[in-house]
């Protein structure tokens, strides 16, 4: 018997947007205020692997100018000890590739950091760089009702092509299942893309098994909560299925 079912592809979305204090008004500091709402997750998932975008903002103006790029635009960071099925590949072409113990948030805002300390090729005069998008493809969404789970080594997962095994893995906080896998690269448990539109943070996650998405299962429970706690922050949640609301 499988212990999910996995959605039809893009999943359920949650949509998130927010407004950072007037103060906050470079990238690291917008960065900081992402993480913040992504700490909140990591007690229901975690990152695996990371990509970044980086562009140049026309400081006059403000906005992203896409005419003009920095020498590196595409960064990459992945965790170093993984499950031999699990996928983490770059999603972008030519990146600057960093491998880390943990995804923590402090290597993340390191990383981060360091993408941003370059310069807008030959318009540095009147342009610097700043970061337009996070993507998490890889990661590991924790299991909260462990009764199902004694002694297994493995989570079943019911799609359109079959059952498939996750390989789940115990860590000190708990039980956790690890995604993707190879024949369905883009579809793990959770898929998140954090957004910076010149000051303007949105958050899109997609939610692909069942369990975190089904009504009455701690799983879900947790992420509602978490999502509470996301809110609280100052977020707006602009688009919740049922399922999720808090």
């Amino acid at each position: 018997m499988s212990d999910a079912f996995m959605h039809e592809f893009p999943g359920s979305e949650i949509s998130l947007k927010f407004l950072p204090p007037k103060e906050h008004n470079r990238d690291l500091q917008w960065a900081a205020d992402a993480m913040d709402a992504l700490d909140e997750l990591r007690t229901v998932i975690q990152p695996l692997s990371a990509d970044l975008v980086i562009g140049c903002r026309d400081i006059s103006l403000q906005w992203r100018n896409t005419d003009v790029r920095p020498q590196f635009p595409h960064w990459f960071i992945h965790t170093s000890s993984l499950p031999k099925t699990v996928v983490v590949r770059p999603g972008f072409i030519d990146p600057q590739i960093s491998q880390v113990p943990e995804l923590s948030r402090d290597s993340l805002m390191v990383w981060i950091e360091k993408a941003l300390q370059q310069e807008c090729s030959s318009c540095s005069a009147t342009h610097e760089p700043g970061w337009y998008l996070i993507e998490i493809w890889a990661v590991r969404a924790k299991i909260f009702d462990e009764n199902n789970f004694r002694s297994r080594q493995s989570f079943m997962l019911d799609t359109n092509r079959g059952e498939f095994i996750f390989p789940l893995k115990r860590r000190n906080e708990g039980l956790w299942v690890y995604s993707p896998i190879d024949e369905f690269k883009t579809e793990p448990s959770f898929h998140l893309k954090v957004i910076s539109e010149e000051g303007t943070l949105k958050i899109n996650m997609y939610i692909h098994w069942s369990l975190w998405s089904t009504p009455g299962t701690a799983e879900n429970t947790a992420l509602r909560q978490a999502l509470s706690r996301i809110a609280n922050q100052g977020w707006d949640l602009t688009h919740v299925p049922s399922v999720f609301q808090i």
